[in-house]
Order: structure tokens, then C-alpha cells, then sequence
């Protein structure tokens, strides 16, 4: 458990519906005005999960879509996930690691 309160995690994002702004300086985009954050999820038995990549490596293995990535530490996911989501899964293309609403809700509150 405390490996994964002590990860950082990829959420894919489509770039679609983002207006970005490049960093002059070679960093991060920024997301700007107007723009459409539509997270990669999947849809099982009429749940919605988030799906979460512990890398770019994990995110190319499961898909080939045209995505961007958020960074961000576990405490984030997990308040994140319990706002829109009814389930999450790390790394769904290898090992996948699902995680329930109950797990969620716990690793929420139970901060390492």
C-alpha cells in the first residue's frame, strides 16, 4: 500500500478538446480557456473507471490515441477518481490493478 500512496500516476487526457500554449522555455504546455478535458476511461457492467499508467510506457501499451498526459501524486487521483469515477485501473494493459470505489475511498483517507 504504501507504494502506491507514493506514486505519481499518468491520466490520459484526448487532446481534442484542448487548447494548449506552449512553453517558450521547452516545458509543459498549458491548458488553456475554453478547452475540453475528456479523460480515457472505460465503461464495465454500467461502471465508469478511470484509467491510471504508472508511465508513457504503460499508457502507449493500451493505446494509440492521440493523448496527453496529466502528472499527478496519489492523493490527487484518489480525491479525483471519487469525484467522477466509480472505479479506477492502474496499468489496464498488463498487470492491471483495479480498484474499487471502497479501496478508493480508503486510500483517500488513510494518507501515508
Amino acid at each position: 500500500m504504501t507504494e502506491l500512496q507514493g506514486a505519481t500516476y499518468l491520466a490520459a487526457v484526448f487532446t481534442d478538446g484542448m487548447r494548449l500554449t506552449p512553453d517558450p522555455g521547452g516545458g509543459a504546455a498549458t491548458v488553456g480557456d475554453g478547452s475540453t478535458l475528456r479523460f480515457l476511461s472505460a465503461e464495465r457492467d454500467g461502471s465508469r473507471h478511470l484509467l491510471l499508467f504508472t508511465d508513457w510506457r504503460a499508457l502507449r501499451a493500451y493505446t494509440g490515441a492521440d493523448v496527453s498526459g496529466f502528472v499527478l501524486p496519489a492523493a490527487d487521483v484518489w480525491a479525483f477518481a471519487l469525484r467522477g469515477f466509480d472505479a479506477a485501473v492502474i496499468n489496464p494493459a498488463r498487470n492491471a490493478l483495479p480498484l474499487d470505489r471502497g479501496t478508493l475511498e480508503y486510500f483517500r483517507d488513510s494518507r501515508p
